[in-house]
């Protein structure tokens, strides 16, 4: 049987539980929101105007340091029928290809200065595509990122440029970088939940 006393004491618990559950929500919620997803891009000078290299650009959800280097395509990845051949990061996707050269023009577009050159050079390519041409030539097919007046993602009506893979042009190289994972919405409101739990015990101990 439950007195009134009872009864009144079930209440207090549930409306003081119900307290301590919300708080908790409340601050899991506010801790989750202004946790950074991604640290922001930085772009390194080599000299006024010109960029030598961009770290921590984020695409598709990945981080990547991107530099930029004039030679061959062979010299850089190797022969594209090699087994020893060291595919460029976004090989064979020229949809993330055209994604990498959209974000970095849009960090280059956002400086307040707008930068006119890569590695001393206008443009950059990012190769995607090798093809065998029917001489038994290997032409690389790249998406472009092109400096005239602004940057811009094609040059003359083709957003697609096929090069010969021994001849030079600027690349950009991509290096994935490693990201410590953040905490995940599960794992933050459980730990939030136990300590409210903790501080709702200690307290009803002290009002007894």
């Amino acid at each position: 049987m439950i007195t009134k006393s009872g009864l009144y004491y079930q209440k207090f618990v549930s409306s003081k539980l119900a307290y301590c559950l919300a708080s908790v929500v409340s601050f899991a919620g506010i801790f989750i929101s202004v946790t950074p997803s991604s640290e922001a891009a930085e772009i390194k000078y080599s000299s006024q105007g010109n960029v030598s290299a961009i770290d921590g650009l984020v695409i598709d959800d990945i981080t990547y340091d991107v530099t930029f280097k004039y030679d061959t395509f062979v010299n850089l990845f190797g022969n594209v029928n090699s087994a020893n051949f060291n595919s460029p990061t976004f090989w064979n996707n020229p949809q993330k290809a055209k994604n990498a050269v959209d974000s970095i023009i849009a960090i280059l577009d956002n400086q307040q200065t707008t930068p006119t050159q890569l590695n001393s050079i206008s443009y950059m390519l990012i190769p995607y595509q090798g093809i065998v041409a029917s001489n038994y030539s290997t032409y690389i097919r790249n998406k472009i990122g092109n400096h005239i007046r602004y940057w811009s993602d094609f040059r003359g009506e083709s957003k697609d440029i096929e090069l010969l893979n021994y001849e030079k042009a600027n690349y950009a190289i991509f290096t994935s970088k490693s990201k410590v994972p953040e905490p995940s919405s599960a794992g933050i409101i459980g730990v939030a939940f136990l300590l409210g739990i903790r501080t709702f015990q200690t307290r009803s101990l002290k009002s007894k």
